[in-house]
């Protein structure tokens, strides 16, 4: 029975002296974490409180701060979780299970870097392995300085990221840490674009590699009136909304200083795009290049093996005569495919050409279909393009002809059909036209009634075939402005054919 409680009474001891041991090494562990944080990191971090558990292998910090080169970042929590004190003792080789971030609040301020670096470019010694990063409910704010407006935020549902590692190696690079995989929910979006537009998404996510972004926008700063007021020459003025844009399999590397993207399907669904420009304006003299030449010179490099455009609407606005509205062009129900959207290996023999077929219902009663193909490599912006519209009525046409030309047209085109080849400079193609008894009226200065003598003359000029006669004109060339859109381009293809068959 003695022998029995002296076990016991031994146990017991060696108990508390084991607890009592922890508790020292507990309390010197957060001594010694205390000072090191007051002095390596003195003027960097603050906190509210240090926990400090050896048993549990837990580091907490409560309402932490932490600032650098004018940036901030406030937390309720920052613990770290899972320390193995062997690799570190032993290896020297910080290895840590979760480190979780609790409500942090990032704000970057724009700060022009120094020249000088400093101890950053010491050579990084360390080598940290993390099973996992985890951050809750954050904000992330952009801005120039504190008085200046906001040029991002992100709030931040969750994020988490696995076998996060911190080597000498990876410091080297543009991203200074590998992973393994990543998710996260983000609740919304906004930043500036650019000095007349903003930007902005509902929640979004991504889940290795596959993104899903609700409610995308480009959202004017000023409405049409205004917005001539804050642009140096004629400028379009974007209004976009797109429900649904999908990414799959997206992976990013930075090669040799640039960043490429690669992604096998981009989905946009449901957009509505309405785009306004006022004719008014003097010219933007500068040279407009094609989207081959664009793609090819771009910073990003991009290989998209897919791209798919479903259910969207489309308007452009142009604004001819200050005492009229501005003429109007409707595509509905757009639905496009693009293929091959690459500018990476353009040295290569078998490099893909970039292929765009859309479909369209022209003024939601038309229907509208374009084939498009262009050499992203190709110097001299090699394409050629094809389209066909069938039983255009004069409602359509008029949508645009009376507001902006204060002309109106009576007759329909029963159908039209054009193929192009061409490059910066030129191109050359054949137009045909089906139409009936397509006259033209040109309007008073109030645009309510014809003027009889104009509206003669015009159509001394316009030649009527039979619903049943093709009117077709081969061998067209038309000159590129250099200093307009491949969109002008187009409209003086079409154009060049409607004038050689009504005329």
């Amino acid at each position: 029975m003695k022998k029995s409680r002296k076990a016991g009474f031994i146990f017991l001891a060696v108990i508390a002296v084991i607890l009592i041991v922890l508790f020292l090494l507990g309390f010197y562990a957060e001594q010694q974490i205390k000072k090191s944080f007051d002095e390596d990191l003195s003027g960097i971090l603050t906190y509210e409180e240090l926990d400090v558990s050896v048993v549990n292998r837990r580091i907490t910090l409560t309402r932490p701060e932490i600032n650098y080169a004018e940036n901030n970042m406030e937390a309720s929590e920052i613990s770290v979780d899972g320390i193995n004190y062997y690799q570190y003792l032993v290896n020297k080789k910080i290895r840590i299970g979760i480190i979780e971030i609790t409500d942090p609040e990032i704000i970057l301020r724009d700060k022009e870097e120094d020249s000088a670096t400093g101890d950053s470019e010491s050579e990084f010694e360390e080598d940290i392995v993390v099973n996992s990063v985890e951050i809750k409910n954050g904000t992330l704010l952009k801005t120039e300085n504190d008085t200046a407006t906001t040029d991002m935020f992100l709030s931040l549902r969750n994020f988490r990221i696995t076998d996060v590692s911190v080597n000498a190696e990876a410091m080297k690079k543009k991203i200074p840490f590998g992973y393994d995989t990543y998710n996260f929910e983000v609740d919304s979006l906004r930043m500036e674009l650019n000095d007349q537009h903003n930007f902005s998404t509902g929640a979004f996510s991504g889940d290795n590699g596959n993104f899903s972004i609700d409610d995308l926008r480009i959202i004017p700063k000023y409405d049409k009136v205004e917005f001539q007021r804050h642009i140096p020459y004629e400028k379009d003025r974007f209004e976009l909304l797109i429900k649904n844009v999908s990414l799959k399999d997206l992976s990013w590397i930075f090669e040799n200083d640039s960043l490429r993207l690669e992604s096998s399907l981009l989905i946009v669904n449901r957009g509505d795009l309405e785009v306004y420009r006022n004719k008014l304006i003097r010219d933007d003299p500068r040279i407009k290049t094609l989207y081959s030449e664009k793609l090819r010179n771009m910073p990003v490099k991009v290989d998209i093996n897919e791209i798919q455009v479903k259910n969207t609407k489309i308007v452009y606005q142009e604004k001819i005569n200050e005492d009229r509205p501005p003429g109007e062009v409707e595509f509905y129900e757009v639905d496009a495919e693009i293929q091959d959207l690459t500018n990476i290996g353009m040295g290569q023999e078998d490099f893909p050409k970039t292929k765009i077929t859309a479909n369209a219902l022209f003024h939601n009663e038309t229907p509208l279909q374009i084939n498009w193909e262009f050499d992203i490599s190709s110097k001299t912006d090699a394409f050629t393009i094809s389209g066909n519209l069938e039983k255009v009525s004069e409602g359509a046409i008029n949508s645009f002809l009376r507001p902006a030309m204060n002309v109106e047209a009576r007759g329909g085109i029963e159908s039209l059909y054009f193929t192009y080849s061409g490059n910066d400079d030129a191109a050359q193609g054949d137009v045909r036209i089906v139409y009936t008894d397509f006259k033209v009226n040109v309007l008073k200065d109030d645009g309510t009634e014809k003027s009889s003598f104009w509206s003669a003359v015009a159509n001394l000029f316009i030649s009527n075939d039979a619903v049943n006669d093709d009117v077709e004109n081969n061998d067209l060339e038309v000159t590129r402005d250099k200093n307009k859109s491949f969109w002008n381009y187009l409209w003086l293809m079409v154009r060049e054919g409607a004038l050689a068959s009504f005329i």
